[in-house]
């Protein structure tokens, strides 16, 4: 295990594992889309002032409303022409979930003082859309957060209709309380759109521009908890977990049963180095949400990292009875049965990990999967094991001077004799073993969207790399 630690520094996020799969697509989506379809939807809305209105106003509200159209579109052409129709959502459920990863862009304004026009378009490729969706759609948390926050601007476009209306008839003397009430609506409505984008920008790991995005709302809005927490996800993206620590609490502060708050933070104070923290946030999480897989599989990796075996293997157990789909818990418990002597059951593990991965990105069609394991301390996926990937790391992890033993660069000492010899027999029985040289030419360094390009790696391969 202690060689995943020396990737600390240089992988550092809070963001589950569809976020990163989300950006791992996307970051490659000019390699590897060659059978994807880029579709492009283009919509146009005229919204007609009234006396409350600025030309602020009108544009908030255009934008708005423009983005439900162009989103209905797109919601109905996922559902009809793309694997998303098979994902048993609701069509309110895809627009909720797309408008929190595609981008809207305008290609016309015009403001005469009395109409705003505003024309846009959405382009995105649905292959990758598509797999985004489908990893999203198993984080309860986040759909939570995100249904919410789309509900909420749905809210305020009718608030905004009904005052428009009484200020119509209202006599001059109670019009201007009013008024104010319209514009805070307004203002509102604004930040949310900037919520949004700032999301999107997330998933494309456009962390800075995210980081930009939520300040902005943040400041119209300084009771937007949503903003706040993927403030502090970006901040953590980046390595800057204080400044996430700050933001996490300040959530917190705001909504004290907000569980995905606590996970955050926990990820943060383990990265600083405070694990007794990071295993109570963890322990508050799954007191809020007692179906918080992210929190049980984090705990989990927590528990491995200091040596509790026993309640390890009982969190990853957990996480797949919550998810039985998620391979890193599969790979993980299987590190625990062999550490048990457990071969037999290490091998189900990992054999069920790769057929996972297999199927989710689709070997042979489109790119293989990244080989990996989620980083105790971190919602991210760690790559291979690889001279490119683990000995170009330069920065010592948290608590490596503390316990240096855990520390090295090269072959783990803690991958016991037993997990060896498991995952030996892995390799050389498995029907679908992949050889060595059936690897991903995919190379090292960073993508055009500024998050770290992964190596990648059959499963196979990947626990050859291990022994």
């Amino acid at each position: 295990m202690g060689y995943l630690m020396n990737a600390y520094h240089f992988l550092s996020t809070h963001f589950s594992l569809l976020t990163l799969i989300c950006i791992l697509f996307l970051s490659l989506a000019n390699t590897t889309s060659i059978h994807a379809e880029v579709v492009n939807f283009v919509k146009e809305y005229t919204y007609e002032a009234n006396e409350a209105d600025s030309k602020i106003s009108c544009r908030a509200i255009a934008i708005e409303q423009v983005k439900r159209l162009l989103l209905e579109e797109l919601g109905t052409y996922l559902e009809s022409e793309t694997e998303v129709g098979n994902f048993q959502l609701t069509k309110d459920k895809v627009i909720v979930l797309t408008a929190s990863i595609v981008k809207v862009e305008i290609l016309e304004e015009e403001w005469n003082g009395v109409r705003y026009r505003l024309k846009a378009k959405v382009a995105t490729d649905t292959d990758e859309l598509s797999k985004c969706i489908e990893a999203l759609r198993k984080d309860r948390q986040k759909i939570k957060e995100l249904e919410e926050t789309r509900k909420r601007a749905d809210e305020l476009l009718q608030e905004v209709d009904r005052l428009k209306r009484e200020l119509a008839l209202v006599k001059s003397d109670v019009r201007q309380e009013q008024k104010k009430e319209y514009v805070e609506k307004i203002k509102q409505l604004e930040a949310i759109d900037l919520f949004e984008q700032g999301y999107s920008s997330s998933v494309s790991g456009d962390y800075t521009d995210a980081v930009e995005s939520f300040d902005k709302a943040i400041e119209i809005n300084p009771q937007l908890t949503a903003a706040y927490n993927n403030r502090g996800v970006a901040y953590a993206s980046m390595g800057n977990y204080n400044l996430a620590l700050s933001d996490y609490n300040k959530v917190i502060i705001l909504n004290p049963s907000y569980a995905p708050a606590y996970l955050n933070r926990g990820i943060a104070f383990f990265n600083l180095g405070n694990y007794s923290q990071a295993m109570q946030d963890y322990n508050r999480a799954i007191r809020l949400d007692a179906n918080y897989v992210e929190a049980y599989f984090q705990r989990g990796a927590l528990n491995t990292f200091t040596g509790d075996y026993r309640k390890a293997l009982d969190d990853f157990n957990k996480t797949i009875r919550l998810n039985p789909s998620r391979a890193d818990a599969y790979r993980n418990r299987g590190d625990e049965y062999s550490r048990f002597g457990r071969q037999q059951d290490a091998m189900k593990d990992y054999e069920r990990a790769y057929v996972i991965d297999s199927q989710r990105y689709r070997i042979g069609h489109h790119a293989p999967p990244t080989q990996s394991r989620i980083l105790p301390g971190r919602n991210i996926i760690a790559p291979s094991r690889s001279s490119a990937s683990i000995m170009s790391y330069q920065s010592s992890p948290p608590g490596a001077r503390r316990y240096p033993d855990r520390y090295e660069r090269g072959p783990s000492p803690h991958m016991t004799p037993n997990m060896n010899a498991t995952r030996r027999s892995f390799l050389q029985h498995s029907p679908s073993y992949c050889p060595p040289n059936h690897q991903s030419r995919w190379a090292t360094g960073p993508s055009s969207a500024g998050s770290s390009r992964f190596t990648g790696r059959s499963t196979k391969k990947y626990y050859e790399n291990r022994r």
